[in-house]
């Protein structure tokens, strides 16, 4: 399967594509189209078959659960004139198939008559003899028209061929085969069985020794860590692989840098976070901060406009020019400290 993956890329490689053509090649092999189809084993579709039935199985275990959870469907009303017209069909249709009843029992019946009531003939022999032969050969020739009609349309394709029965070879080689299948699912089942027990004997026999080897090793690493390092150790996280990391071929001290090396790495990983939150704070309050500035500005423009229009009034009124100087100046002088706080 590998390989086959392989060729394909190599093959989307040269031609550049995902779709490939052997129009040309299956001409120059004398090759069908069918011939490049990939039989799929009988293993696989054993298996698929197995999964199908068993998802057949489950689905209809939920529909009947379904069914049984549904409540009945309520019986929709009806108005007088509907009823009537239900009733009448119902009616009628009664009435036709008693009637239907008596005329097929009638003619049976009239059959019947005439075929237990014997009548005497005055043929004789030989033209009895010629009445059973005309009746028969037509009987044979009507046969003989059919499968040579059948025949026909066969040759024609008008209609499909009955397939051929299987021959005496293909029913032993699928006996054979069903064979093969019973003693396969056999010997699965009975390898099952026996590896189920073997687990079982394992856990019961040897589970109580493995234990405790496993704990006294794990002693014995802890006791070497405190010897090499003067203390003992936490046992590693999950993520470090847990006790299976103390069972790998390291001593304690490859172990103890390790540990300190990842413990070095989260406390950088924590402090490349916490600079990167920082550093987001602040430019969200530049942000906000350029805001504000642009928004007082613009006010301060606007301001600035009425001031100096104020400015011409005095300069038409002499007598408030002094008050109106004033205010303008302070109100400037304002304006200016608080452009330079938010700058």
């Amino acid at each position: 399967m590998g390989r086959l993956l392989e060729l394909k890329a190599q093959m989307v490689e040269l031609d550049l594509s995902e779709f490939h053509y052997f129009d040309e090649l299956l001409l120059d092999l004398k090759m069908t189209p069918k011939d490049l189809e990939v039989p799929l084993p009988r293993c696989f579709l054993r298996n698929w078959t197995e999964q199908q039935r068993l998802k057949h199985t489950i689905v209809s275990n939920i529909l009947e659960k379904q069914r049984a959870n549904q409540t009945t469907s309520s019986v929709p009303v009806l108005n007088l004139e509907e009823a009537v017209r239900l009733l009448q069909a119902s009616e009628r249709a009664r009435q036709g198939r008693i009637r239907a009843r008596f005329m097929t029992e009638l003619v049976q019946s009239e059959r019947d008559g005439r075929r237990h009531t014997w009548r005497p003939t005055h043929l004789s022999l030989d033209q009895a003899a010629i009445q059973i032969q005309k009746v028969w050969r037509g009987h044979v020739q009507r046969r003989i028209a059919n499968r040579e009609r059948t025949e026909e349309m066969i040759f024609l394709g008008m209609i499909p061929a009955e397939p051929p029965g299987p021959s005496p070879a293909q029913l032993q080689a699928q006996q054979v085969s069903a064979g093969l299948r019973l003693i396969q699912d056999q010997n699965e089942e009975e390898y099952r069985r026996a590896q189920l027990s073997v687990k079982q004997s394992v856990l019961r026999v040897e589970g109580t020794d493995m234990k405790e080897t496993l704990q006294d090793q794990i002693r014995q690493w802890f006791l070497e860590y405190r010897d090499a390092t003067g203390r003992f150790p936490d046992l590693p996280d999950e993520e470090d692989g847990g006790s299976a990391a103390l069972f790998a071929q390291k001593t304690p001290e490859q172990v103890s840098a390790e540990l300190s090396a990842r413990e070095t790495e989260r406390e950088e990983k924590k402090k490349k976070k916490k600079k990167k939150e920082e550093t987001e704070v602040k430019t969200r309050t530049r942000t906000r901060t350029r805001t504000r500035f642009r928004f007082f500005y613009s006010e301060f423009t606007t301001v600035s406009a009425l001031s100096r229009r104020l400015t011409d009034v005095a300069q038409m009124f002499p007598a408030v020019s002094s008050l109106i100087f004033l205010q303008h100046t302070e109100f400037s002088e304002m304006c200016g400290v608080a452009v330079t706080t938010l700058r």
